[in-house]
């Protein structure tokens, strides 16, 4: 048995790499860190720290776990996200880096007004992150969040009370929604082509397909949203923002122009000047 943190944190490295682990050394201070109680400094700079036969066990059985494939954040059971941690399970998509950018183009668009009377809704909310974090960054908007899985819902609504935020959860799909009066739309909804399940990596097929499957064309549920906001919503959001894959960013710019041709339609790249957002206005 490894007997030391040195020889721990170095058995974990090369496992991962053996792996093809690419961020080996981050999930490897991610899986000892929580197993042990330790910051990332402690691990790095403390060499001689002393294993228990339990703490032994308890970081391998997680190695194993990832070396087949399970997300790092399953396996721990949370996310950060923003700098905070989230509630995560299998029955949510794990929240990615690039959706962070999703808050940030809400923030800074001037039709956001932090009003009692203004109504937010977050589509396809999962582990709720982004319908938290909009409540948080505009507590007087009104913020409702809803999702076709009960039990994402039931990991939704664990995270809004850790935050300490009023959000109004509904488990519907948003081709059942009856809510109305929404001035604020937004969603990080399924967008993979179903074609393209099938060549998923390991990691992903971990994660509910429900909040994967974007149909045929990768459209299915953008088109949904945007049918709802028309039919039911009546034309009421003064902004929509959805999380997109590139590679379908023509066919949802088509799809928004059929919907809204006098409005204002924008693409936005993330931090890798990928084309991942698209706003109407």
């Amino acid at each position: 048995m490894l007997k030391t943190l040195n020889e721990i944190k170095n058995y974990t490295i090369n496992k991962f790499r053996e792996a093809g682990l690419i961020d080996y050394q981050e999930e490897m201070l991610m899986i000892i860190g929580h197993s042990m109680s330790l910051s990332k400094i402690d691990i790095l700079t403390e060499s001689n720290i002393k294993i228990s036969r339990d703490q032994y066990s308890e970081i391998n059985e997680k190695i194993n776990r990832r070396i087949l494939g399970e997300p790092t954040a399953q396996i721990l059971g949370f996310r950060n996200f923003l700098d905070e941690k989230y509630v995560v399970d299998k029955n949510v998509l794990i929240p990615r880096f690039e959706t962070e950018e999703i808050i940030d183009l809400f923030k800074i668009n001037k039709r956001v007004n932090d009003k009692e009377d203004f109504n937010c809704l977050d589509i396809g909310t999962g582990s709720g992150v982004i319908a938290i974090n909009i409540k948080k960054k505009f507590p007087g908007i009104n913020v409702s969040a809803i999702d076709i899985s009960e039990k994402a819902l039931v990991v939704a609504k664990k995270n809004a009370v850790e935050k300490k935020v009023n959000i109004n959860f509904f488990h519907t799909s948003i081709e059942n929604c009856n809510l109305s009066n929404i001035n604020y739309i937004i969603s990080n909804p399924p967008y993979i082509r179903t074609s393209k399940l099938k060549n998923l990596s390991k990691d992903l097929t971990y994660e509910p397909i429900i909040a994967l499957d974007g149909g045929k064309d990768g459209t299915k549920i953008i088109n949904s949203i945007f049918n709802w906001e028309n039919q039911i919503n009546n034309n009421n959001a003064s902004l929509i923002i959805l999380e997109i894959d590139p590679e379908i960013k023509d066919r949802v710019i088509s799809l928004a122009k059929s919907y809204y041709p006098k409005n204002k339609i924008k693409i936005h790249k993330d931090l890798n000047y990928l084309d991942r957002f698209i706003s109407i206005t």
